[in-house]
């Protein structure tokens, strides 16, 4: 079948343009391609994830206690408003790495290993259960142990003894955090194994999950379930040391997967934004270069419809051409990317076919947005008058020398005699086209701007560190098994080669006694709202009243010494502890933003230990990369809880920062209070503390830099797009200074030379532009990982490795359009229409 005459042109101008229709296709498919793969792995990974999720039967609620029996698990499953009930037992060891290093272990003992009715855990290797003085490892945990299947591993029990035991398989549990995340290993043993261990069958947790099926999505009845469940518990004299509820139906990476995928969603569609910007450039100078064309179709009778349709289709074959591209590489990408996030959150990722929502969002936006973005030139260029078209010269309305600015630029070269005339030929046609410049110029000034931003969150995080180092002036912690004399912990660490100083804090959980509040109750509002670390209100810190009554989860303590040299706070509101100071309180904004209502001066209860005791807050400190922490009085502290003089832990300095050093004297003091008969129970270094926080967010820095690097291909192709663009619309001239005597050297170079200006005007407006949105994308990233705002630093090495990579891709972009301009003939320029 024979193709219409105007289709047959369109297919034509593709074919003799491949160099022009391959620009518009790729920069089309790169934004194509980003939006897919992240629609595409947004819908597989929740899908999947909660699918996996919801495999185990997770549990509504869960509780602590402090050992129970098969009966009282008995006697709750027999609750009418439990549906199933089920315990495990679980034991904190420390797993060897070899001389003076050690990972934190926690090894899990089930009822019933073949019937696991709630938070299911599933074998993948060996056998299940693990025979006698063995164990299965959490699959995410077996790399962190440095240990393969068929090794022996060597545990320290919490008093201190060493047992070897066999690693004979792994399991999958996604219901734990990864390993590397919280940089502690799991694993999981028989009860005769703990039996001969010298542990009793017992329980410490508790999993329930409702019976009504309308109450299971419902936060609010499960935690009224839980707490029937507790008075159960508690009435057979045992005690609930903590409840937690989990948000229904949901993984616990969904709370941090959201905005994440917002943002790199965001991203996405920049880049295909920007590469609408590259289609209005190309279709612009189309029509300026078949001006003459469109006058001989409408003198022979062609409509303004007709020419609008002509050439929308011609961007539809764009779109179409493109989306050959980016639905399959989408579709790759998202499963790509779906696998490397599922090694992060723990879970297997199943090829389930192709996500349906996810290509046709490629379809509407790879075929709508070009569209959208050509019909205003299009439009523009099918309303030329025949009169207008004839007379063209090819070079449409934007001759350089009508403006202000264009005077000036000719001006200088005489108040600069010393540039050169090939350059100053090179800036009189960078703002020849000043509509055409400012499109070229949004994706290289987008692009970099992006680019400096994403190296200044990691910036951020850097600074954001090094404020929780600030906050704490110690490089070690240790705790052991008893409570002893200050005096003899801290001589026994200063006797330890490399420690400088040592003081003794107290340390204790703590859970807060909500009031039970109205809803509707209200509260002193004298108290502004909290400055963040950033210096500004945070909505995140702000107290509000009306939170639910019952217990808080889980609250730090640590009681420092009066006038300690180790803890340095950075006060938001109220004041530092002083000596005399007893019951009173510094919370960090951690605190805060978990306790909404408490306010400045208020008094809460705390229950520590199973008791409850009443204290003021006095203060509020800045909270970096922390949990929920109160601060008190070591003297006060000890006194409540009948340590007067005594303590369990120790806070270390060294005599350097290099964390080297630190675990090397974190050995040897374990070694020195082993010999002095103590079991350490706890050793940590600061590097170690903030080693899983780090690893998150590189990650997270890793996925922003890829999407940043497609943006800058998306400002090259339009770099390259436009100095093609703009050779061709000087085909004439070029032939005229060929013809005067132009090498082919000097034409290459006004070329190159118009590209790499054109990159440099886009890195100072970069520049420019980069500082907010650093500010803002490092804000959002902390609050969707540490509900805070990043500590800001600017990254001035990203502003200089952008002008690198700029300079560089405008050199590249200009090569294929120079070396074509230097090699026209006279003949060619003659012929050239």
């Amino acid at each position: 079948m024979r193709l219409a005459p105007r289709w047959a042109k369109v297919l034509r101008d593709l074919r003799d343009q491949k160099a022009r229709t391959l620009l518009v296709v790729l920069s089309i498919a790169v934004g194509v391609f980003a939006v897919g793969m992240i629609a595409g792995t947004r819908q597989i990974l929740t899908h999947q994830l909660n699918t996996s999720y919801q495999s185990i039967n997770p549990a509504h609620a869960l509780l602590g206690v402090n050992g129970f029996d098969s009966d009282l698990l008995a006697a709750v499953q027999r609750m009418p408003e439990v549906e199933s009930a089920t315990a495990r037992f679980s034991l904190r060891t420390r797993a060897s790495l070899g001389p003076g290093r050690w990972l934190d272990f926690t090894i899990f003992a089930l009822p019933d290993w073949e019937n696991i009715p709630i938070n299911i855990v599933r074998s993948e290797s060996g056998p299940w259960p693990p025979p006698r003085d063995a164990v299965v490892v959490e699959r995410t945990s077996l790399p962190m142990l440095k240990s393969a299947i068929g090794d022996t591993l060597s545990l320290e029990l919490p008093d201190g003894r060493l047992r070897d035991v066999s690693v004979v398989g792994t399991a999958h549990d996604i219901n734990l955090p990864p390993a590397r995340f919280t940089n502690q290993g799991y694993g999981y043993a028989t009860f005769d194994t703990l039996e001969r261990w010298g542990f009793p069958k017992q329980y410490t947790s508790l999993s329930i999950t409702v019976a009504d099926p309308q109450g299971r999505n419902d936060q609010e009845y499960i935690q009224s379930v839980a707490d029937l469940v507790k008075d159960k518990v508690e009435s057979s004299g045992r005690v609930v040391t903590f409840t937690y509820v989990p948000e229904p139906g949901k993984h616990p990476a969904d709370e941090v997967l959201a905005p994440v995928f917002l943002l790199l969603g965001v991203l996405g569609l920049l880049s295909l934004f920007l590469s609408a910007f590259l289609v209005i450039n190309t279709i612009a100078a189309i029509m300026a270069q078949q001006v003459r064309q469109i006058g001989v179709m409408k003198t022979i009778g062609a409509r303004f419809g007709q020419l609008v349709t002509l050439y929308l289709g011609m961007v539809l074959v764009f779109g179409l051409l493109a989306l050959l591209i980016a639905i399959p590489a989408g579709l790759a990408g998202a499963y790509g990317f779906t696998s490397f996030l599922a090694t992060f959150l723990n879970f297997d990722v199943v090829y389930e076919g192709i996500p349906v929502p996810a290509v046709g969002l490629q379809v509407l936006v790879g075929l709508l947005i070009p569209m959208i973005a050509a019909l205003l030139p299009i439009r523009n260029g099918a309303r030329v008058t025949i009169r207008e078209a004839i007379s063209s010269y090819g070079l449409g309305k934007g001759r350089f020398g009508q403006g202000s600015f264009d005077r000036l630029l000719v001006n200088s070269q005489r108040v600069l005699p010393w540039l050169s005339r090939p350059l100053m030929i090179s800036l009189r046609n960078t703002f020849r086209r000043k509509g055409r410049l400012a499109l070229t110029m949004v994706t290289l000034t987008l692009g970099g701007a992006i680019f400096v931003a994403v190296l200044s969150v990691r910036a951020s995080l850097y600074q954001t560190v090094d404020d929780a180092v600030r906050n704490n002036n110690f490089h070690i912690i240790i705790g052991i098994d008893r409570d002893v004399r200050t005096e003899a912990l801290q001589e026994a660490a200063l006797q330890t080669p490399g420690v400088i100083a040592a003081e003794s804090w107290g340390r204790a959980s703590a859970r807060r006694q909500r009031p039970d509040a109205p809803a509707n109750s209200t509260a002193d509002n004298s108290l502004p709202s909290l400055p963040s670390r950033n210096g500004q209100a945070d909505s995140q810190v702000s107290t509000q009243p009306g939170m639910p009554g019952g217990e808080s989860d889980e609250i730090r303590i640590n009681a420092p010494p009066a006038g300690s040299k180790m803890v340095n706070p950075q006060m938001v509101a109220g004041r530092w502890l002083l000596p005399e100071d007893e019951n009173a309180l510094v919370v960090n904004t951690n605190f805060m933003d978990a306790e909404k209502d408490v306010r400045l001066g208020d008094t809460i209860t705390l229950k520590i230990n199973d008791k409850e005791s009443d204290w003021v807050v006095v203060g509020v400190m800045e909270g970096v990369l922390d949990q929920a922490t109160a601060y008190a009085n070591y003297d006060y502290f000890s006194r409540l809880m009948g340590r007067t003089g005594r303590a369990n832990g120790l806070r270390v300095l060294t005599n350097s920062e290099d964390p080297a050093v630190h675990v090397r004297v974190a050995a040897a003091l374990e070694q020195k209070f082993k010999e002095d008969g103590y079991t350490v129970t706890q050793l940590s270094t600061r590097a170690e503390n903030l080693e899983g926080t780090e690893y998150q967010f590189g990650i997270l820095v890793n996925l922003l830099m890829v999407m940043t690097l497609l943006m800058a291909l998306v400002g090259g192709l339009g770099l390259m797009g436009t100095m093609s663009i703009n050779v061709i619309e000087r085909t004439r001239e070029i032939g005229v200074m060929r013809a005067i005597g132009a090498a082919t050297r000097s034409i290459m170079q006004i070329i190159t030379v118009e590209g790499i200006l054109i990159g440099l005007i886009s890195w100072i407006q970069a520049t420019i532009l980069a500082y907010p949105l650093s500010r803002l994308l490092s804000d959002q990233v902390g609050l969707a990982f540490t509900d805070a705002p990043l500590s800001f630093a600017f990254s001035v090495q990203g502003i200089v490795i952008w002008l690198a990579i700029v300079t560089i891709v405008a050199a590249l972009a200009s090569y294929l359009p120079a070396r074509n301009a230097s090699r026209l003939t006279v003949r060619e320029v003659l012929a050239y229409e």
